[in-house]
């Protein structure tokens, strides 16, 4: 059977091949450095520690870890590349997806943070969801590219914690450490990339995307 990563592999500008270097201007738009405070990240970690994402029982939240609707949807597409490798339910734990914005506590309080973030990036119609990668969880190696009608919102991620050791973001093949309030964007969709997390700690970023605008397919 031929893997989904494959089907879209086809659709991709990116030159795929392993003898090339990328840097980081080939994969990444940077977009600046707006770094939380430790009270804000203090907050963060109150409602989004191992111990609450463990539980499920995150305030005004839902953790979105793997579920049968999520499994019968991944299925169908990238994970599909996941059981021809052999690979079993575990390693399609991919990350928790939370909407930050459902918590009013959270909000009240980095509100005043992302507030220049959305003024520097001009976002009037946005959404923003907390990414959180748990030590032992991974994202496989996929491109963004759509598939059919329609298009992709530009997404831009920010960092919230500083890089570690054991973290890994790849994009093509270049392996991207961040600092804490870095904000980037995947140079275009046709760009493979895919995250781990081998470290002791959870990975924490943020995902901002812009409603009125586009990124290229290509």
């Amino acid at each position: 059977m031929k893997r989904y990563y494959d089907h879209t592999k086809t659709l991709s500008s990116y030159h795929h091949n392993p003898d090339i270097v990328d840097r980081l201007e080939d994969v990444i738009i940077s977009h600046g450095n707006f770094p939380l405070t430790s009270m804000e990240l203090s907050l963060l970690f109150k409602y989004y520690n191992p111990t609450a994402l463990a539980s499920g029982n995150l305030k005004g939240q839902t953790s979105k870890n793997v579920t049968p609707d999520d499994r019968e949807r991944w299925f169908k597409n990238t994970p599909m590349d996941i059981i021809q490798s052999d690979k079993d339910d575990a390693a399609i734990s991919r990350l928790y997806d939370v909407n930050m914005y459902e918590n009013i506590e959270i909000t009240s309080v980095l509100s005043k943070q992302f507030q220049p973030v959305i003024d520097y990036l001009e976002l009037t119609d946005y959404d923003i969801r907390l990414q959180i990668q748990m030590p032992g969880q991974m994202l496989s190696y996929h491109h963004d590219l759509k598939v059919g009608p329609g298009k992709v919102n530009t997404k831009y991620l920010m960092a919230l914690t500083d890089w570690e050791p054991g973290q890994v973001f790849i994009l093509g093949n270049y392996y991207w450490k961040w600092k804490s309030g870095d904000i980037i964007r995947i140079k275009t969709l046709g760009i493979p990339h895919g995250t781990a997390n081998f470290s002791y700690t959870p990975r924490y970023l943020c995902a901002i995307t812009d409603k009125n605008s586009y990124q290229d397919n290509g």
